[in-house]
């Protein structure tokens, strides 16, 4: 199955191992069939990839999750899309990780000079001429942003999870109602091929189960005689 967002890392970058930053040598369709918001999308992705900051991920998912899919090419690139998001997000999740208890990172690291003086937040390091002050300040910054983006990794997969999962149940009833047979079989292979998530799976495999056997009662309620 195809990895459209590790194409598209591919395409612009060419770094990355694992996930949503595997290198891929698959075609660039379902990121081109989304045209303006594939590139917005792919910005995001690309700054996710460099960074490894989650909060980029979610940027790039809130794209995906207000785009409207005007054809079935659309539709598909949507669907892989929000696959390939939602593996992400489950992937970046700690289930032991608690926000109560979790370090917090800082706005901005303060310098402290030796007599006590503190600097403007966020001043440059090189402002500071004292050697110790200014070692500290720049290990302070280091740790404050491994905070940072630790913190930011447990709110934001989690948004991105929930929201992706919120799509892809969305798409796959609007599959089930539509009887695109086609469509289901590849919307079920993707997901196999996608999501590595066990539990995940099941839940959307027991999603199309559901909405398959809604719609056969209503169709039958439809044609059941008088």
């Amino acid at each position: 199955m195809k990895n459209p967002i590790s194409v598209i890392m591919l395409a612009l970058i060419g770094l990355g191992t694992g996930d949503i930053r595997a290198q891929d040598t698959n075609s660039l369709s379902e990121y081109l069939a989304l045209g303006v918001r594939g590139r917005q999308i792919a910005d995001k992705v690309q700054t996710f990839a460099r960074s490894a900051d989650y909060f980029t991920l979610r940027e790039a998912a809130g794209i995906l999750h207000s785009t409207t899919f005007t054809n079935r090419e659309m539709e598909r690139a949507g669907l892989m899309l929000n696959l390939e998001f939602l593996n992400q997000g489950l992937q970046g999740i700690d289930p032991n990780w608690n926000i109560n208890k979790a370090k917090r990172p800082v706005k901005n690291v303060i310098p402290v000079l030796p007599d006590g003086t503190r600097l403007y937040p966020g001043v440059d390091p090189s402002a500071i001429t004292d050697p110790e002050a200014r070692k500290r300040y720049e290990v302070a910054v280091t740790e404050n942003e491994k905070i940072r983006k630790a913190f930011n990794q447990q709110i934001y997969s989690r948004k991105v999870a929930e929201g992706s999962l919120y799509a892809v149940t969305i798409m796959l009833n609007g599959l089930v109602n539509a009887r695109d047979t086609q469509a289901l079989t590849l919307a079920t292979n993707s997901i196999l091929a996608i999501i590595k998530d066990q539990k995940t799976q099941m839940q959307l495999f027991e999603v199309i189960k559901k909405a398959t056997e809604q719609a056969d009662l209503w169709r039958n309620e439809r044609v059941a005689p008088r």
